[in-house]
């Protein structure tokens, strides 16, 4: 395992800080709080994965922790350029079996944001991968490097996991996307371990590094599986999901104006 981060831990330079400029707009922070706590108090902070989008709406995934202490609650989505947006409740889908959860934000310019493309295979043993998201201790973006730790295709309860070495280990990190080394989204962040990792990179500053945790990613099987369940399209591909949304997405925008 030791060969593994170190592998992981040596790929920087060039190649990361232009991930960086490709890949930051397709994630936002998520804040959640009580409606009726004036003070606003944060409840639950991660990462979501802009999946699909029309010109003036957009879908998030995400991970929620325990839907059930969410209902009451609304969340803060703050794009990659600070613009944010309050959704309350009803425009969250949550499927906890599969750990997944969609947010539906509308009247924002996606000029804010950009849709993640899927990878057409699923992650296999040895390969790079590539997370990026937030965390509570800093929270503008961060990059980390690493390569698969512990296998591929663990069964864990209803969703199916890959395991790597790329986490900043901070509250936030949940949810986040993890990349192939070709951009394309290969998994979500869903669970965490403070088992020694590999190292991250920070986009605030090139020169920072630490060490983060072991990470559990739903494979592209799970998050298809889940988008089917929240939206009615069982047995449809993970394209033909985002298509549907996208359409629905573009039908709505239609309607306001």
């Amino acid at each position: 395992m030791g060969s593994l981060f170190q592998a992981g831990s040596s790929f920087y330079g060039d190649y990361i800080l232009d991930f960086n400029a490709n890949c930051e707009r397709c994630v936002v922070s998520l804040s959640f709080y009580k409606d009726n706590d004036e003070e606003k108090k944060e409840t639950y902070f991660a990462t979501g994965i802009i999946f699909a989008s029309g010109k003036r709406s957009c879908c998030v995934l995400t991970t929620i922790d325990d839907a059930s202490k969410r209902k009451d609650e609304s969340c803060v989505v703050k794009f990659f350029d600070g613009t944010s947006k309050i959704i309350d409740w009803k425009r969250i889908k949550v499927r906890p079996e599969f750990k997944c959860a969609t947010i539906y934000i509308h009247n924002i310019d996606m000029i804010h944001g950009a849709t993640v493309t899927f990878s057409d295979q699923e992650i296999d043993h040895s390969q790079k991968v590539f997370t990026v998201g937030y965390n509570t201790n800093q929270r503008d973006r961060t990059f980390i490097s690493g390569n698969l730790v512990n296998g591929v295709g663990i069964r864990n309860k209803d969703a199916i996991v890959f395991v790597h070495g790329c986490s900043t280990g901070n509250s936030g990190h949940l949810g986040s996307a993890v990349f192939n080394e070709n951009k394309n989204l290969v998994g979500m962040n869903v669970s965490y371990t403070r088992s020694r990792g590999t190292h991250y990179i920070s986009s605030s500053s090139t020169s920072t590094s630490d060490y983060g945790g072991i990470v559990s990613a739903l494979n592209l099987q799970s998050i298809q599986l889940g988008l089917s369940l929240l939206y009615k399209k069982e047995g449809e591909t993970i394209g033909e999901i985002v298509r549907h949304v996208n359409a629905v997405l573009l039908n709505s925008e239609k309607e306001w104006a």
